[in-house]
């Protein structure tokens, strides 16, 4: 028999939630039956907000769609997952699947979305190698709406022209993102943002392109005026030759709140000696606080860490990529000796209080995945879980608990929000 949980999360994803988009639009840069558009920026305009659009990659067909799509600027909440048609079926496995993604080339910029309103883009990659020189990248900016961006793969190849901004934002999620910078860091200004299980390094200066080489390092992660938290992620400092200038920190902070979550790795500069540079530093520390969780990873804390971080449990549920027909992994980290109710539901564009804590998680769709107990000494549980191929592509889900301490004391973990990725080897 199956058990319980599994049970119910192929019901949970296959049939139970709604999907709320109204048309879906479909962008093959190679034309051929039911496509709408060959390049992603005449589909976003064409769209009504709630749209999907589904965004096919093919590397092996014409040249220009070897390279990636138009970068867009979206101005309505939409939804916009890519995927690749040359994917081939992943083998049978008990461990989770990278999703495939389509390229893009230039800047997607994400402006005025209005409260109550949300923007989704997942499965999406920048690569420097594709433009040489020109800007690439995300912008994000006056947003009183939500914005997810899940999996989003960035590779500066070491060049200029890297454009990573959040700015006047109410609530960004960035899950499963990779970024691989190249002299700037990932901006966050005046903004609610969520990490979940994001990578910030830096790549090396170019040396196939020396006249498009960065010449500057930079943090992983510049803070300003805003309130971030970061779970199940590895934020690293500048650890390259240090004539391309100062070690860097892993994240700096001015005027700010920093949440450092469990299962986070957070690190300064590797020096000479196989210790670290500060992990972060601060403009100016009497206008910052950090908190840090006690199952997080930090090196290094130093007299120069100011301010001096306070010991904070932060309780999270994290997940990896998730793709339809193949399994994924959940995890929750909550009170020690406790127990965690672990559910998954639609995904909220505002979120909504309770007597717990804030939640993104639609109760009308809440659905139990599963009860647990949290054992000693870090109170994490971890699942493997199977995504039914019949999963819908591009809709927002979030996996959210509800945990009670052995005090009989009722909490909320941070959220992790999802999309589902295109199945691999699927032909549309």
């Amino acid at each position: 028999m199956i058990p319980f949980r599994l049970r119910t999360l192929f019901v949970i994803l296959a049939t139970t939630l709604p999907v709320l988009s109204q048309q879906v639009w479909r962008v093959n840069c190679n034309g051929g039956p039911g496509v709408h558009f060959t390049d992603l920026p005449p589909a976003v305009a064409a769209a009504a907000p709630g749209d999907t659009i589904l965004v096919y990659y093919n590397n092996q067909v014409q040249p220009w769609c070897q390279t990636g799509y138009t970068a867009p600027t979206i101005t309505i909440p939409l939804r916009i997952e890519g995927f690749s048609v040359n994917q081939p079926p992943a083998p049978p496995t008990s461990a989770p699947t990278t999703p495939s993604r389509a390229g893009l080339l230039g800047v997607v910029t994400i402006t005025g979305i209005p409260s109550g309103q949300q923007v989704v883009l997942s499965n999406l990659a920048f690569n420097f190698w594709w433009s040489p020189g020109a800007q690439s990248g995300v912008s994000i900016s006056g947003c009183a709406g939500s914005v997810l961006l899940e999996d989003i793969y960035f590779l500066s190849r070491g060049q200029i022209g890297s454009v990573l901004s959040i700015q006047q934002c109410q609530n960004v999620v960035l899950r499963g993102n990779e970024y691989a910078l190249g002299g700037v860091p990932l901006t966050i200004v005046n903004s609610t943002v969520l990490l979940s299980t994001c990578l910030l390094r830096s790549d090396p200066p170019s040396t196939l392109w020396p006249s498009l080489a960065y010449t500057n390092a930079c943090p992983a992660l510049d803070v300003r005026n805003s309130d971030v938290t970061v779970v199940g992620s590895g934020l690293y400092g500048y650890t390259l030759n240090p004539t391309w200038g100062p070690f860097q920190p892993a994240v700096r902070l001015d005027n700010s709140t920093l949440r450092v979550g469990p299962a986070t790795i957070m690190r300064g500069a590797t020096l000479s000696s196989g210790n670290y540079s500060l992990a972060y530093q601060s403009v100016n520390p009497a206008t910052c606080q950090v908190h840090i969780d006690p199952r997080a990873q930090v090196n290094q804390i130093g007299p120069g860490s100011q301010p001096q971080p306070t010991t904070t449990a932060i309780d999270a549920t994290y997940h990896s990529w998730i793709v339809a027909g193949y399994p994924f992994g959940l995890s929750v980290v909550g009170p020690a000796n406790g127990f965690a109710l672990m559910l998954l539901g639609n995904l909220l564009p505002v979120p909504t209080p309770t007597p717990f804590g804030p939640t993104v998680l639609d109760p009308l769709t809440a659905q139990i995945v599963d009860l647990v107990f949290l054992p000693p000494p870090y109170g994490n549980v971890n699942w493997t879980l199977p995504c039914p191929a019949t999963a819908p592509v591009a809709t927002p889900f979030v996996f959210q608990a509800l945990t009670l301490s052995p005090s009989g004391q009722f909490g909320i973990t941070i959220p992790s929000p999802l999309t589902v990725g295109w199945q691999h080897g699927r032909i549309p």
